[in-house]
């Protein structure tokens, strides 16, 4: 008996191990802007079908904001995976609005294995600065020329 369970538990890791994709080489996406400067944040979940050698022959998304689904199909068809692995992998895109990553942002991207690419951007709010200030001055007074 206790020879069954070691054997189910190697074969059964085996059978993980094959239908899982080897990630040779990743693509992440720039964040994409709208056209009125701010930006949207969501998850992409992209279906890609994988030739035998390992490249990708057609990506798909199939969910997630519009505005970011381009972005997505275009970095997932230059992706990489070992070859002879799965036909079919979904890979996930998440973009993501953060505050205080500085300006460029310390991390553009990330990458967690097996099929997720996390893509950051900064959140920028918009100020309004008036030269001068609103409000601090008043009626300046009114100087007078001397008289010659």
């Amino acid at each position: 008996m206790k020879e069954l369970i070691l054997l189910t538990i190697f074969f059964g890791a085996g059978v993980v191990a094959q239908d899982s994709a080897r990630v040779v080489h990743v693509a992440a996406p720039g964040y994409p802007q709208m056209t009125s400067g701010g930006r949207i944040e969501g998850e992409v979940p992209v279906e890609v079908d994988v030739t035998p050698d390992g490249a990708v022959r057609k990506a798909q998304s199939q969910s997630g904001p519009a505005m970011l689904r381009a972005a997505a199909e275009t970095a997932a068809r230059q992706w990489r995976f070992a070859p002879s692995g799965p036909e079919k992998v979904q890979i996930v895109f998440a973009f993501i609005l953060q505050e205080g990553l500085g300006d460029p942002p310390a991390v553009a991207s990330l990458f967690k294995a097996p099929n997720r690419i996390e893509v950051f951007a900064m959140k920028r709010e918009l100020v309004v600065i008036s030269d001068p200030p609103v409000g601090v001055i008043k009626n300046p007074k009114k100087v007078r020329k001397p008289k010659n």
